[in-house]
């Protein structure tokens, strides 16, 4: 199955597997949270639009969890702006626990962004950006767990 995941906040980043290797990017969203739902918006309408070549079969993403009002707000918000875009696409949507991302990669479900970026490079990831690893993280994660969730 070919998939892209998505790790998300002020820098989002993916991962997909839709070619001969996996492909990581990452783009920072600055200024008040709506001008950057809106940014964000409209560069998932270029990862989604037809002329990237993706041919997908599911969108994943990493499930935000509360850390105080406003970085609530913005990953929610982020959340819901990504499975609307991805719907719109035809993508079916997950999103997944960082728990259950984080035990997998490192063995561990509480681990800091350090240890998801030696665990990313463990499993083939060449960066060094800590949100890519993330997205390169769940990307494994969803090729080896989730596959049949979205079948």
């Amino acid at each position: 199955m070919k998939i892209i995941a998505f790790d998300l906040g002020s820098t989002s980043a993916y991962a997909h597997n839709c070619g001969e290797r996996i492909v990581t990017a990452a783009r920072n969203f600055d200024g008040l949270r709506p001008k950057r739902l809106h940014e964000f918006s409209i560069w998932l309408e270029e990862v989604f639009s037809p002329g990237e070549g993706l041919e997908l079969d599911a969108v994943i993403y990493e499930r935000p969890f509360a850390r105080g009002l406003h970085a609530t707000r913005s990953l929610w918000g982020m959340a819901g702006v990504l499975e609307g875009e991805a719907t719109y696409a035809g993508y079916p949507v997950l999103d997944m626990p960082p728990s259950s991302i984080k035990k997998f990669a490192t063995g561990k479900g509480n681990a800091d962004k350090a240890e998801m970026l030696v665990a990313a490079k463990m499993m083939g990831y060449t960066g060094e950006n800590e949100h890519e690893a993330d997205a390169f993280c769940l990307l494994q994660y969803a090729v080896g767990n989730v596959i049949k969730d979205v079948k």
